[in-house]
């Protein structure tokens, strides 16, 4: 079919491609306890961590901690992540790949750019690990933008690689933080997917459209999201 109004797919990266969240909440249990954290469940995960850009976070969580150690904490956090996915595996949400797939066949071809918070390191090692590297135009990270979500500025620099418009785009997010950077970059057509959040919290932080999956997903809908019907 032909779409009017859809002319790119914006994608969050973890728990939105993927769902890596049981594995950052693991690395998060045991690097925090030290610190006195003995609580971090699925709801402190959820309310604190998940989303966030890891020195917005770990300056919450550790406001004694200079900028310096913050930093420090973030790389080692994060290379604990990336040896718990070498040592577990990790795979796509189910049917991301087929929509993906049709995206990049699509004539015109329809471009996705992936846009995270993720450390350019996990997101390129994430995006090898699931073998979803090809499908992507372009990739923005937050810490290479002048701020991470939940600013508009990773969703923004999505769009200008892109060569589109908010009314033009989808975006695809799991966490408020996500999507309140995409409300705040003028997205309309904002499917929340509910891999680690419950539905009406990605629907009150503006999500259009919750999937649990991307099974059944389609180009028609989509294009009628962009089209605010």
């Amino acid at each position: 079919m032909e779409l009017l109004h859809l002319k790119c797919l914006l994608w969050d990266l973890d728990g939105t491609l993927c769902d890596t969240d049981r594995l950052h909440m693991k690395v998060f249990q045991e690097f925090l306890r030290p610190h006195g954290f003995n609580n971090v469940d699925h709801k402190f995960y959820s309310e604190n961590i998940s989303g966030k850009h890891n020195p917005e976070l770990f300056g919450a969580l550790l406001p004694h901690l200079s900028p310096a150690e913050i930093h420090a904490m973030g790389v080692e956090k994060e290379a604990l992540f990336r040896d718990l996915v070498t040592q577990s595996g990790a795979e796509p949400v189910a049917g991301l790949v087929d929509v993906l797939q049709a995206a990049h066949s699509r004539a015109p071809r329809l471009p996705s750019i992936c846009v995270t918070n993720a450390p350019r390191v996990n997101a390129e090692f994430m995006l090898d690990k699931l073998k979803l590297g090809h499908f992507f135009d372009a990739l923005i990270i937050g810490d290479e933008c002048d701020r991470g979500k939940p600013h508009p500025d990773p969703y923004l620099a999505g769009m200008r690689a892109a060569g589109v418009g908010p009314a033009e785009c989808v975006v695809f997010e799991d966490s408020p933080s996500g999507i309140r950077a995409a409300v705040a970059a003028g997205v309309k057509a904002i499917v929340g997917v509910a891999t680690t959040q419950a539905p009406e919290t990605l629907r009150a932080a503006g999500a259009t459209h919750v999937i649990s999956d991307y099974t059944n997903l389609t180009f028609a809908l989509l294009d009628s999201l962009c089209a605010g019907s």
